[in-house]
């Protein structure tokens, strides 16, 4: 069975991760052949607004393709897509994105809306967003969860000196505020962080995003930014947006670290079972109150949650996604 993963972007966001990963299991399983449809982005600025010409082009070509099936994102529904498509739709909240990502997002669903069938099969990684499409007559729908390479999650004490000394970190109080975005509130974290008024603490970003706030913000790679969740404080999730899940509260938790976050979408499932700090309403006394506690003292995470945190393995993500594939399959045979 010939399965395609049609692939728009290659910035490390929490969605692109989960398409590899999918990409990955899909591959080692037997009577799967699975491959990628990469669009190759060309346009540059002042030029790059033309690319979504050569964009529908491409999509129009993923659209012809005749007995396989394609797993394939929400927001690439820029045409109606094909009858065998397997949908991820990991959020559906365009608030507080770029004026072209909104209207990409809100074009997209309004084309997966109107043409795709009750009964595709569509995947999400939380009960909210299960919920979400069911109350919106979607039928086929999918859980499985992000999954976990818990033995890249491994940092020695060396390694963890190494990284505070290398960046003069030592004496240091670390909030990391996550990925310089307005829809993921870094800007919030940096105007609590500042009502502080401590010179022992210190806001740190990192990954994507250029949003021009005064914080120290590091090119990391994967290692290094393990590091700087293991050394922090807290770290502050404040996303504006309606998450999907939310990959760096769960990588925090996994390295020990406690978790301040808006709980806006999938991630409220997470923060709750967990029993971390959940401020949906982002009043900043109330947010300040429990930086001020975290940095007091940083807390252990309970046994309940670390347990919960390291139960998203491999195999159990493997599994089902096998079984949806092997699902489609016999209703082709």
């Amino acid at each position: 069975m010939d399965i395609y993963r049609l692939v728009t972007t290659e910035k490390a966001y929490g969605g692109t991760i989960y398409e590899q990963m999918v990409e990955e299991v899909l591959s080692s399983a037997p009577g799967i052949r699975m491959s990628q449809l990469k669009y190759q982005w060309r346009w540059k600025k002042p030029w790059k607004y033309l690319e979504v010409f050569s964009m529908l082009r491409f999509l129009w070509k993923v659209r012809s393709q005749q007995g396989s099936w394609v797993i394939r994102t929400l927001e690439s529904c820029l045409i109606p897509p094909g009858a065998n498509s397997i949908f991820l739709v990991f959020h559906v909240d365009w608030n507080s994105s770029s004026l072209v990502s909104k209207v990409v997002q809100i074009w997209s669903w309004m084309v997966f809306r109107a043409t795709a069938s009750k009964s595709a099969p569509i995947v999400v990684i939380s009960k909210y967003w299960e919920e979400f499409l069911k109350e919106r007559g979607y039928k086929n729908i999918h859980l499985i969860y992000c999954a976990y390479h818990y033995e890249d999650y491994v940092v020695t004490d060396s390694d963890l000196k190494h990284f505070l000394e290398a960046n003069q970190l030592q004496e240091k109080k670390i909030v990391y505020v996550g990925n310089p975005q307005l829809k993921k509130g870094a800007d919030l974290a940096l105007s609590i962080i500042q009502k502080l008024n401590d010179k022992s603490v210190v806001a740190i970003a990192s990954g994507e995003g250029d949003l021009d706030i005064p914080v120290l913000k590091l090119k990391l790679n994967f290692k290094e930014y393990l590091c700087l969740l293991k050394a922090a404080s807290v770290v502050m999730t404040l996303s504006r947006f309606k998450e999907g899940w939310n990959r760096v509260a769960h990588e925090a938790m996994i390295m020990g670290t406690p978790v301040i976050g808006s709980g806006r979408g999938g991630m409220g499932e997470l923060l709750e079972i967990t029993s971390q700090s959940r401020v949906p309403s982002l009043d900043s006394e109330i947010v300040e109150k429990y930086v001020r506690q975290k940095l007091e003292r940083k807390d252990e995470l309970s046994e309940k949650a670390k347990n919960y945190v390291y139960s998203f393995n491999i195999l159990d993500f493997q599994k089902k996604w096998i079984g949806l594939i092997d699902g489609l399959r016999s209703k082709i045979s």
